[in-house]
C-alpha cells in the first residue's frame, strides 16, 4: 500500500493598494473578520482562522467595476451557511460570480 502524504495549506497572501478598503470588502461580501497582522498587514477570515493576509504594496488598482481578484474559492461547512452566503451576495447585488463552468451552481461550492 502506498502511504499518502497529508498536505495542508495556509492563508493566501495578496498585495493590495488599500488595506482598509480591501478588508472592508471581505467583511461586507463574505462576512469575514479582520485582524491586524504583522508588518502592517491585515488578516481576514473566520473568527478562529486566517484565510487571507493582505499586504500594502500593489501599485496598480483594479479597473472600475472589477474587484481585481481573479478567483477565490470559499467552502462552507454546511448547506445552511452556503445559502446564507448566497443571500448575502444577492442582498449586496453581486452581479456576476464567474465559474469555469458557466451557469453551474453546485451544492456548497460555486463550481464543481
Amino acid at each position: 500500500m502506498i502511504e499518502q502524504d497529508h498536505i495542508s495549506f495556509g492563508p493566501v497572501h495578496l498585495e493590495v493598494t488599500d488595506l482598509s478598503r480591501t478588508s472592508m470588502f471581505g467583511e461586507r461580501l463574505f462576512g469575514f473578520v479582520s485582524r491586524t497582522g504583522e508588518n502592517d498587514s491585515v488578516e481576514i477570515g473566520a473568527a478562529s482562522e486566517t484565510l487571507i493576509v493582505l499586504h500594502a504594496g500593489a501599485r496598480t488598482p483594479a479597473q472600475q467595476g472589477n474587484s481585481g481578484l481573479h478567483h477565490l474559492a470559499i467552502h462552507t461547512p454546511n448547506e445552511r451557511d452556503f445559502a446564507r452566503l448566497l443571500k448575502r451576495f444577492s442582498d449586496l447585488r453581486v452581479i456576476r460570480l464567474g465559474c469555469p463552468c458557466p451557469g453551474v451552481l453546485a451544492r456548497r461550492s460555486l463550481c464543481k
